[in-house]
């Protein structure tokens, strides 16, 4: 059901983050994609086990698989006001701009309304994932919780254009495949890789990203042992066209670079 225009696929095994140690400080009381597309899919997060994120230019569909009952999500939502309608002959709920519609076998869709009806129309086929995705897709570790893969441009970054990020924006213009997977089993093992397209590309990346660990290191609090012990755990590497970042990070440090980085808690873990 993903469709054929994605540039953007990711995954979420909702099941383990769970059981992970960051869990309640960072993920409980959140659905990745949220949003209006993730809209009355939110109300059910608890429920869903794995999610898949396709992002098309500036729409996004999430696909959820989970212990949803419809009829009983159906019933619920309609006690709890949400606005019905239907879309491809099936009972969605929501706008205009986006819908969740609840499937059988424990699936459900939400996202906006063109994406939605796309996916239902390939309903019960056997449709390839676009082929542009396989082979970063068999790459991804069996073991992450979270993944992310990129083809094409990158989605543009909000950065100010003085401060020490400004050209990083311009230098990701020349990335044509991302990849990005953790574990969050014991805090966070993260591996990133980009793929540029010249090795140029990929050494100023790599400049540009080693420079700003650089810069996060001095401008640490004094006495922040802790901050600069999670900085140390960060490698960043070049290997031709390739850029990869690594890191290895056990839940307290991870806790504190998350904080550094403005990374908001959830409310249960406030």
């Amino acid at each position: 059901m993903t469709p054929r225009e994605t540039t953007i696929l990711a995954g979420f095994r909702m099941d383990r983050i769970r059981t992970s140690p960051l869990y309640e400080e960072y993920f409980h009381g959140r659905l990745p994609g949220a949003g209006e597309s993730a809209g009355e899919l939110m109300r059910f997060q608890e429920q869903v086990d794995e999610l898949l994120i396709a992002v098309t230019g500036r729409e996004t569909l999430l696909l959820a698989r989970g212990r949803f009952d419809r009829a009983a999500v159906e019933r619920k939502l309609q006690e709890t006001g949400a606005a019905e309608t239907s879309v491809a002959g099936r009972k969605a709920f929501g706008g205009s701009g986006a819908l969740f519609v609840p499937l059988d076998g424990g699936y459900a869709l939400a996202g906006a309304r063109t994406l939605v009806e796309d996916a239902l129309s390939r309903a019960g086929h056997i449709v390839a994932l676009p082929a542009r995705f396989f082979k970063p897709a068999q790459e991804i570790p069996a073991s992450s919780h979270a993944w992310v893969i990129s083809v094409g441009q990158l989605p543009q970054l909000p950065v100010p254009e003085r401060s020490n990020l400004a050209n990083l924006p311009r230098a990701l213009e020349h990335v044509e495949l991302a990849t990005a997977s953790a574990d969050l089993s014991r805090g966070v093992k993260l591996r990133m890789a980009a793929a540029c397209t010249t090795e140029d590309d990929a050494r100023q990346i790599q400049t540009l990203l080693r420079g700003l660990l650089g810069m996060a290191r001095l401008s640490a609090p004094s006495g922040e042992r802790g901050l600069l012990a999670a900085l140390d755990r960060i490698q960043v590497a070049q290997n031709e066209r390739t850029v990869t970042v690594n890191a290895n990070l056990p839940a307290d440090l991870a806790g504190l670079l998350a904080g550094a980085l403005g990374v908001r808690r959830s409310e249960t873990g406030r």
